[in-house]
């Protein structure tokens, strides 16, 4: 088991980090490196890990504890995944982290194995939803966490859906669940997102990491330690509005030498 010997120090203002990945440049960063408890946000990391270990998405899974949505049983791998990274399930991502060879133990050590593979060399996990603060990153390893996680098509199509249905053991019935995106709100505002997960406990504050599609750009955005969800929100609205606005606008409409002519001498059409 790798050791975490990452603190987790408050920083009285959020992370920000906004990241143009088809040009490799940044366009807005505050605290970019300082250190913090990532809370859901470590379900990306979750589920990357889960899926290089086994690929078989319809593999059933034994959820040992009961989740405020779905009961103690058997689940298929797509639908752990659903839960966790449409409603973030805790125990959901704990049962992946249970499925692993090896066990939960090795799923964490393969979790710190892979954010040294990326280079996210301030990052590490005890456990496989985030709940404790010694769950640790900085905005600049979250860019490179959004990175990856945008290159497999599970996370990609079932983090951006606002709502989904999930099929839950009861007894020998099943029952279907309706369960709402955590980011609903924003994937309803926003377009363009092709990567979602926000993240929450007392110690990590309101956190949020998406990939946002803009023209031929794919940009990177994390907020960490918002103070409230307004805060949270407010931050992407003005990152939205001041740092990623449209990078590949509609060409302009010709204008011909005769209309041009006329602009000139005031003449209408």
């Amino acid at each position: 088991m790798l050791a975490v010997i990452f603190t987790a120090p408050v920083s009285a203002a959020e992370s920000l980090a906004v990241y143009n990945i088809s040009q490799e440049r940044w366009l807005h960063s505050r605290n970019l490196n300082q250190t913090r408890p990532l809370a859901s946000l470590t379900k990306l990391m979750t589920v990357m890990v889960s899926m290089d270990s086994d690929q078989d998405l319809a593999r059933v899974i034994k959820l040992s504890k009961a989740s405020p949505r779905l009961t103690a049983g058997w689940y298929s791998r797509r639908t752990l995944i659903t839960a966790v990274l449409v409603r973030s399930d805790n125990a959901a991502a704990e049962a992946l982290a249970d499925a692993h060879p090896g066990g939960r133990r090795q799923f964490i050590r393969a979790m710190n194995l892979r954010a040294q593979s990326l280079q996210m060399l301030n990052t590490g996990f005890v456990d496989a939803s985030g709940l404790s603060n010694q769950n640790v990153s900085t905005a600049q390893d979250v860019v490179t966490m959004i990175r990856a996680a945008d290159l497999y098509p599970i996370i990609s199509e079932i983090s951006i859906k606002k709502q989904a249905d999930l099929e839950s053991a009861q007894g020998r019935r099943l029952r279907t669940i309706h369960i709402a995106n955590t980011n609903r709100p924003v994937l309803i505002e926003f377009d363009g997102i092709t990567v979602s997960k926000t993240g929450f406990t007392g110690a990590a504050g309101w956190c949020m990491a998406l990939l946002v599609v803009r023209g031929r750009d794919r940009i990177a955005v994390v907020i960490l330690g918002a103070d409230t969800p307004q805060q949270r929100s407010q931050s992407l609205k003005q990152i939205m509005l001041n740092h990623i606005a449209d990078t590949d606008p509609e060409p302009p409409t010709p204008i011909s030498p005769g209309d041009m002519i006329r602009s000139w001498l005031g003449i209408g059409p």
